[in-house]
């Protein structure tokens, strides 16, 4: 599978062959991460999408899932670490990392970034962007001429 590596000024793409994403026979463990062979960035496989360019890409709302914890026997579990991310970036916009979330799913819904997310999470999300009072005017314009389209 190919991999694009989400770490910020890297967008390294790379083939891991050890990588499945289906079940394996047996009771064999799977990897739940690998890492980006430039930068060092580990990647969960549980936050990736397949995008249309057949890249498989961290998932813009994968920040969604930042209390869920899954379990998949056999093999192990997967965890979601919460992102510092948003956290650092919040502090420097003036928004809450929690805002500053919203406020980027929105924005990914809104440019057609969130492929492989449901039609009811991208109004969702939108929708509590605009209520929330996260959007700058001009993508307020954008955000509810875009509700308008769904």
């Amino acid at each position: 599978m190919i991999i694009e590596c989400p770490a910020s000024g890297c967008a390294l793409r790379f083939v891991d062959r050890k990588a499945t994403l289906g079940h394996g026979g047996g009771h064999q463990p799977r990897p739940s991460t690998t890492t980006c062979r430039n930068c060092g960035q580990v990647i969960q496989f549980g936050l990736l999408i397949l995008d249309g360019d057949e890249v498989w890409r961290v998932s813009p709302f994968a920040g969604h899932a930042d209390d869920v914890r899954l379990a998949e026997p056999p093999g192990g579990e997967v965890a979601y670490e919460p992102r510092t991310a948003p956290e650092a970036d919040a502090t420097v916009s003036g928004l809450t990392a929690g805002d500053l979330q919203a406020r980027q799913r929105a924005l990914a819904a809104i440019e057609g970034r969130a492929p492989g997310v449901g039609a009811g999470a991208e109004r969702d999300a939108v929708g509590l962007a605009l209520e929330l009072g996260v959007l700058d005017e001009e993508e307020t314009g954008r955000a509810r001429a875009w509700l308008a389209r769904r």
